[in-house]
């Protein structure tokens, strides 16, 4: 979860940042540089301001259709 509220996949080892899960694959993240740490506009993961989202507050289409409400990232 970012600062501004916008749920995001993040690796902070190589700050690369993925906006929906249906993007994550090799070469299509978004990488956050220093200084802005901006990965578009108005929504930054700057270090000490993003923090592990809540269930509830994962974006609806982000969850497996027929899977219970299992969520994407628990495979």
């Amino acid at each position: 979860m970012t600062e501004s509220g916008r749920v995001v996949l993040f690796c902070d080892v190589a700050a690369e940042v993925w906006l929906h899960p249906a993007d994550v694959a090799f070469g299509k993240a978004v990488i956050s540089t220093y200084p802005s740490w901006e990965v578009v506009e108005g929504v930054h993961v700057m270090p000490g301001t993003t923090r592990w989202a809540e269930p509830e507050e994962i974006p609806v289409d982000w969850w497996v259709a027929g899977r219970s409400n299992e969520y994407w990232a628990g495979d």
